[in-house]
């Protein structure tokens, strides 16, 4: 299935194109099968008081004038209330409905976040590496990220974001085939939705439809 999508001009070098989705059940066990690196399980309650703090924001997706090629991204609001200065190095992975999973970052052009950043207007807005690294504690030294994919699906349907690196509780099982050990760690799993057409992200926000946890 595809969701019909059009095409927004914001100005002359930025155009805007959104068509995403995620259903609540799509790594559900049993509906779909995740790569060996990324096996997902049962939802899990997160204790507050010792996880960092992370509110997504809305998704959408960029089009680089120059080579037509498309970026998912968000944006992303982090907090330390643990009671202690915190190392923040996460993962961020997407998962279209095609089931390729997205690595952050990877073959994604300096010039492709500049332009974004700069559309968004937020001087404290920092990239995904500047982001790296310690996490003061206190509502004071809260800080904002962005996170930039590389589109490989161009009308997804489905996205589905997990963010690793929040937390510190893990969990070591035997693999159901191999009998080798399987280390999951407490994640973050992000879905959107955004029916209809395309609108420019300056007019429009799309709010992630459900985020929870789960051993992954």
């Amino acid at each position: 299935m595809r969701l019909r999508g059009t095409k927004v001009v914001v100005s002359p070098s930025i155009t805007l194109s959104v068509a995403l989705l995620c259903a609540s059940s799509f790594v559900a066990v049993g509906t779909f099968t995740l790569p060996s690196h990324a096996t997902a399980v049962s939802s899990v309650l997160a204790p507050p008081s010792k996880d960092l703090s992370l509110t997504p924001n809305a998704m959408r997706v960029y089009k680089d004038p120059m080579s037509g090629q498309s970026y998912a991204y968000i944006t992303f609001d982090l907090e330390n209330d643990t009671g202690s200065d915190r190392r923040f190095a996460p993962r961020f992975e997407l998962l279209t409905d095609d089931g390729v999973v997205l690595q952050a970052g990877s073959e994604v052009p300096s010039k492709v976040t500049r332009a974004i950043k700069t559309a968004l207007g937020d001087p404290l807005m920092e990239d995904q590496f500047q982001v790296l690294g310690t996490v003061l504690e206190g509502k004071e030294n809260a800080r904002r990220g962005l996170i930039v994919w590389r589109m490989t699906e161009t009308e997804p349907t489905e996205i589905t974001v997990f963010i690793t690196g929040l937390s510190r509780v893990s969990d070591k099982n035997p693999h159901p085939t191999s009998g080798d050990p399987l280390v999951r760690r407490r994640t973050m799993r992000v879905c959107y939705l955004i029916p209809g057409d395309a609108v420019a992200h300056t007019t429009v926000s799309y709010e992630p439809r459900k985020t929870d946890w789960i051993m992954r």
